[in-house]
């Protein structure tokens, strides 16, 4: 006598698992991100000066703030590259760029910062030539850098800095790229390049949505504990990532056949 037992579709439930895992955390992200968008001052796209308080204090955040919130920017790195799969320079990076954006603005950071890096990159090549060792490097980019967002500043007329935060930050970003450049070329530089700013400006908004300050104001210690808890969640997820979907979608369908057969 034969008979068949269904098998078990572990191939579309990795693919809904997936999708569901990613669908859920990129619905928190954007419900952030919205929030943020909509509670902005007006004041936000205007440069700090005598007059005008800094761009910390425009979205009403505090230093204790940063602090606080910096585990949950690198839980949403975490959640980026284990369950959506975009790659960034690292877990740090895209988190201080997006804690250097909200001390510049949502608009003046990618600006001051985007042109201190396309800057940075453009003489890299130049200061290869000198033979300097990586230390030398990274003491000119920091040079460059400063020289850079003070001259932004002073053609803006506004005190566009008020620590030296996003300059080191800025100069980091160009190192990481001459690296990636030399060991996996310019075209893969260049994309970590894009998609690590592009997730600190995600990132950005993120953590100065009104539910976050009100948490971090009201409750300082649940935002940490929150995030540790989150980040040993996502750790331990081991599915398929969203953005390998498609690539695999062919492997999947081969391989999700006709149930199998056994024999008494």
């Amino acid at each position: 006598m034969s008979f068949s037992f269904p098998e078990r579709p572990k191939n579309r439930l990795a693919v809904i698992r997936a999708i569901a895992f990613s669908l859920f955390g990129l619905a928190i992200v954007a419900a952030l991100v919205v929030s943020a968008v909509l509670h902005m001052p007006e004041t936000m796209l205007s440069v700090p000066s005598d007059s005008m308080p800094t761009a910390l204090k425009r979205w009403g955040l505090g230093a204790d703030h940063l602090l606080l919130a910096m585990p949950l920017g690198a839980v949403l790195v975490l959640f980026s590259r284990l369950v959506v799969g975009i790659d960034t320079f690292g877990i740090f990076t895209p988190m201080l760029i997006a804690l250097a954006f909200l001390q510049l603005g949502p608009v003046l950071g990618p600006v001051a910062m985007g042109g201190a890096i396309l800057i940075g990159m453009a003489i890299v090549p130049l200061l290869e030539k000198f033979d300097i060792t990586r230390m030398g490097m990274m003491a000119v980019l920091i040079g460059v850098v400063a020289l850079v967002q003070f001259l932004l500043q002073q053609a803006l007329g506004g005190a566009l800095l008020d620590t030296a935060f996003p300059v080191v930050v800025s100069a980091l970003v160009v190192e990481r790229w001459w690296i990636t450049r030399q060991t996996d070329g310019g075209l893969e530089a260049a994309w970590l390049a894009l998609a690590t700013i592009a997730l600190a400006a995600i990132i950005q908004f993120s953590l100065a949505a009104p539910i976050i300050a009100a948490i971090t104001r009201e409750t300082p210690v649940m935002l940490p504990i929150f995030s540790i808890l989150a980040a040993l969640l996502i750790s331990r997820y081991r599915g398929l990532r969203l953005t390998e979907l498609r690539r695999f979608t062919a492997v999947l369908e081969k391989n999700d056949g006709p149930a199998g057969h056994q024999s008494a």
